[in-house]
């Protein structure tokens, strides 16, 4: 298969999806959990798109309010609600978690405390936006559900698979180990802590010396 609009393909021969040269990951980054891990047929798919640039926009969403498709998948995300700290002191408001991103510093309105404040959770059954100091947003265990693996052996046939993972779109590859669960969930323990993880983003499985993808799955909320 061979996917020119992402810059990769599925090698026919050895069922293998490869990220291409140059790396565009952003995109298998959002498309990761189409793909079937079982290969019986080499189809060839032709984008048309191949040459745009890429972007930064929900492709389904053309009007641009990706807000309203939300809102119907998750009721709630764009009701107001207190922004609090991480003793759950209220210390100001916010009209909808889903304009606030974890990582985010900027147009929180609460300004004139002694040190900046971080977004650091979004708790939308609450409604909280809850923050917190700079060091709160590094992360190193990153739990992982509804993984697709695509690797050559069953998840589980080992107990730690050394690799390097995506978290953000945006970000290269960093070195991790990957320890399963079961088939569908699994625990990553990054090398070096990573800023921004977020639950709901995808987790991208790279071959750390090659263009080989392993899969990937959904980043959850730790219990």
């Amino acid at each position: 298969i061979v996917l020119s609009g992402y810059h990769g393909f599925l090698s026919a021969t050895r069922k293998k999806l490869l990220s291409g040269t140059p790396p565009r990951p952003s995109k298998f980054y959002r498309m990761i959990n189409e793909v079937p891990p079982v290969l019986t047929v080499a189809i060839v798919i032709l984008v048309v798109v191949a040459d745009k640039p890429d972007s930064q926009d929900i492709c389904f969403v053309p009007d641009g309010n990706y807000a309203g498709v939300i809102e119907k998948l998750r009721p709630g995300v764009v009701e107001p609600g207190d922004i609090v700290d991480t003793e759950g002191t209220v210390l100001g408001q916010h009209n909808g978690v889903i304009h606030y991103t974890i990582g985010q510093r900027r147009g929180l309105g609460i300004g004139g405390l002694a040190d900046p404040l971080y977004v650091v959770e979004l708790d939308v059954d609450k409604k909280h936006v809850i923050v917190g100091p700079k060091e709160l947003l590094k992360t190193r265990i990153v739990p992982v559900a509804e993984v697709n693996w695509l690797g050559d052996e069953p998840l589980t046939s080992r107990d730690e698979w050394h690799l390097s993972v995506k978290v953000r779109s945006t970000r290269p590859p960093r070195e991790a180990i990957l320890r399963p669960i079961n088939d569908k969930r699994a625990e990553v323990e990054l090398l070096n802590a990573e800023e921004g993880v977020s639950p709901g983003q995808a987790c991208v499985f790279y071959d750390t010396h090659g263009s080989r993808i392993y899969g990937g799955g959904w980043i959850t909320k730790r219990a």
